[in-house]
């Protein structure tokens, strides 16, 4: 094979043998302090051992619009969304899944959605 021809291949396979990162991943302070407000809420909701804890940093225009619905804030605003599965009791029901949705700039809850697949256009989520 002519090397004009293999340079390319050889860039090619070298750049498919990267580890795939998230250019947006989160910092292991920002995951252990996302992973015990994890713990926090689904403990508030009787389930002791949530399963599948990811999470994305995002802005609540993206997260509304994933899911349809929500209160009235500036679209603008960072925000962390947790997804995770369990038995989660809620309003006399038992929920198999919780997205749950925090302020970045502090950590304060803004809005749970209850019973959501985690909305693919958010990317890929962090293992917490």
């Amino acid at each position: 094979m002519p090397t004009r021809r293999l340079i390319p291949l050889i860039a090619l396979l070298g750049a498919l043998l990267l580890p795939a990162t998230s250019s947006a991943a989160l910092s292991k302070a920002t995951v252990e302090r996302l992973h015990m407000k994890a713990l926090a809420a689904a403990k508030a909701l009787k389930e002791k051992h949530p399963t599948n804890l990811v999470a994305v940093r995002s802005t609540y225009g993206k997260v509304k619009g994933a899911f349809g619905s929500g209160p009235a804030r500036p679209a603008a605003t960072k925000v962390y969304l947790i997804y995770m599965k369990g038995r989660f009791h809620s309003g006399g029901k038992i929920h198999t899944r919780y997205n749950l949705v925090l302020r970045a700039a502090d950590f304060k809850p803004l809005v749970a959605y209850f019973d959501e697949l985690y909305p693919d256009e958010l990317g890929d989520p962090t293992r917490i």
